[in-house]
């Protein structure tokens, strides 16, 4: 995940808040809200384990049951075994 993005989130969720002040509508605190949550989850996506593919940079997210993934994929998976065999 890019860290811009994230830099960039956490600016916008400061100007809204900042813009909410007294708002007459919910609509300030809505969208407050929705930038709060999209930063959360870029937050949660870079912390996030990689595919260890060389082509793929995909986050995996751990099911909770056995092992780590090492992939994101099958395809992955498959790629980087026949990129391993030829070197």
């Amino acid at each position: 995940m890019n860290s811009e993005l994230i830099v960039a989130l956490r600016n916008a969720e400061d100007i809204a808040w900042k813009a909410m002040g007294k708002p007459t509508d919910d609509s300030a605190e809505k969208t407050h809200k929705a930038i709060a949550d999209a930063l959360r989850l870029a937050e949660k996506l870079a912390a996030a384990p990689r595919c260890e593919a060389s082509s793929c940079d995909n986050a995996i997210e751990y099911s909770g049951i056995g092992r780590h993934r090492r992939f994101c994929s099958d395809r992955c998976r498959k790629a980087a075994h026949r990129a391993n065999r030829q070197h």
